[in-house]
């Protein structure tokens, strides 16, 4: 997930959508239709949120890291992502997410807003793609690897994570694409995708390479896994069961003809409400993007096969392929079950929800980039979870694009940053990432204050 492949999601976004159906191995989806606006055509009172205080957009005091081109950053800290945060064993930890994710224990009383927020003796690895190696701590050149994990071949990253009295549970992204880097004698190192057939031939324009992606040759997984509590709090491994994909894309990633249909589900984020596990995701088909979503009961700890997408006002669709075989390669053809997008969008690139205590309401943060290659977050509510009101752009983060923009892959944290899914209704932070300095992806915070009503 390189900062540069969502400049490459606006492109996508102007792509017009094929008015012809869309046939896979001989069989044909149906059209897609959206849920209706919160109470828009029954009769019913109408959601309205209003900002009531004009929110102030900061930047944390991190230093820039000091990156080693083995891929380890010394934690200063360098994030893609806003950091998950989870409590295991009485101690709370943050998340680093990057081509792969550590964990580091938070200081007593600190958030990660301030500086000296984390031991930096505690940083462990916990979840990393097959082309690293955790115990050598360097990438791994293609003939070290043995055998590929179609899920999770050059990032693995943890968007979402929590804990019971036994186990840890992880949502995560992961990258199956081609990308090449530089070698320690000045080499490139490539690594092929291998969701498209292993004949393929490629040129040097065919590869990811340092700040740019190609968009051809990217495929996304969304994926959980699990570690008991007690392994978590010795090692720090997230993945040491990993589930592998636990959402697919209605019409798989490639058809017969080895052309792609989709870049596969991305980007959760998660919730929990009810004694379900939300997840909220991108999905684009044939390149029109949109934010789809998918539960399945907590009681099953987001294990493949639990979850089904939201479609025509049910919870019904499979989330997976029938019979689904995660080690497998021929599913990357299949279909799962339809869905519907939740949210209107222009080009929508990540949904976090979260609960407002003490209310009936939810409030949604969507990142996206609009007409002119505009980059800001917008904020929504709904009531049940799947009729959302239209997207209000907050004005404080429209920025001129993606590269200079701030508040990426946004969480939304309760002020005492316990949570990130509820929130008080007198307040919330929302936290980002930006490259506004010299290209480092460092934490961005926004004070935001909402009031939902209906009339």
């Amino acid at each position: 997930m390189k900062l540069i492949s969502k400049t490459n999601l606006s492109r996508l976004g102007a792509l017009s959508l094929s008015l012809m159906l869309l046939f896979i191995s001989g069989c044909a989806k149906d059209t897609e239709s959206s849920p209706t606006s919160q109470g828009g055509e029954s009769g019913e009172k109408q959601l309205k949120i209003t900002i009531t205080k004009a929110p102030i957009l900061g930047y944390s005091r991190e230093a820039n890291p000091v990156y080693n081109q083995n891929g380890f950053s010394k934690m200063q800290v360098w994030t893609e992502t806003a950091q998950p945060i989870y409590e295991v064993g009485g101690i709370k930890r943050a998340v680093i997410t990057n081509n792969k994710s550590m964990s580091v224990d938070m200081n007593e009383g600190k958030s990660i807003l301030e500086e000296g927020y984390f031991n930096p003796s505690s940083i462990k690895i916990s979840c990393w793609p097959d082309n690293i190696s955790a115990q050598l701590k360097r990438y791994l050149r293609p003939e070290e690897i043995g055998r590929w994990n179609l899920w999770k071949t050059v990032y693995y990253g943890l968007f979402a994570t929590f804990s019971d009295g036994a186990n840890t549970y992880s949502i995560i992204h992961g990258e199956n694409k081609n990308m090449m880097i530089d070698g320690e004698s000045g080499e490139k190192i490539k690594y092929n995708n291998t969701v498209k057939a292993a004949e393929t031939v490629y040129s040097d324009s065919d590869y990811s390479y340092a700040d740019k992606d190609n968009w051809d040759n990217y495929f996304a997984f969304l994926c959980s896994s699990w570690s008991k509590n007690e392994d978590v709090l010795a090692t720090g491994n997230l993945i040491m069961n990993d589930n592998g994909p636990v959402v697919w894309p209605d019409n798989g990633y490639i058809d017969d003809l080895n052309n792609k249909i989709s870049s596969g589900p991305r980007h959760p984020c998660m919730l929990i409400h009810d004694n379900y596990i939300y997840l909220y995701y991108l999905l684009d088909s044939k390149g029109v993007p949109a934010i789809k979503a998918a539960r399945a009961p907590l009681s099953e700890k987001a294990a493949p096969g639990s979850f089904k997408k939201y479609h025509n006002g049910k919870w019904e669709e499979p989330a997976l392929p029938e019979g689904f075989n995660k080690d497998d390669r021929s599913f990357v053809y299949k279909l799962s079950g339809m869905s519907t997008k939740i949210i209107e969008s222009h080009n929508p690139i990540q949904f976090a929800v979260a609960r407002v205590k003490d209310t009936p309401y939810f409030v949604g943060l969507l990142e996206e980039t609009g007409e002119g290659g505009k980059q800001y977050l917008s904020i929504s509510a709904s009531k049940d979870l799947v009729n959302w009101t239209k997207p209000q752009i907050i004005k404080e983060t429209v920025a001129d694009s993606w590269d200079v923009g701030n508040l990426h892959y946004p969480k939304i944290y309760s002020r005492d940053f316990s949570t990130s899914m509820e929130v008080d209704k007198n307040g919330f932070y929302v936290v980002g990432t930006s490259n506004a300095y010299g290209g480092w992806l460092l934490t961005q915070y926004m004070p935001l204050v909402i009031d939902i009503t209906e009339e």
